[in-house]
């Protein structure tokens, strides 16, 4: 996938604020935010959400919850 393609699915699935950074992360709401008391207020207003884009697997993590994975 393409940042586009991260940033488009991020988006539609209610994430906010969604786009790619420079160091080639696209950095949006955690979309997990509403299902883990992890995220005190169920909001993410900070963007900790992160999809990493690579040649290889793509990897995601949000630093708030924690939620990781490839």
């Amino acid at each position: 996938m393409q940042a586009e393609d991260i940033t488009e699915l991020l988006d539609r699935i209610g994430c906010n604020r969604a786009r790619q950074n420079m160091s080639g992360w696209v950095n949006a709401s955690c979309p997990f935010a509403p299902f883990t008391k992890l995220h005190k207020t169920r909001e993410d207003k900070s963007s900790s959400f992160g999809v990493r884009i690579s040649d290889g697997p793509s990897h995601y993590r949000c630093f708030t919850c924690n939620a990781k994975g490839s």
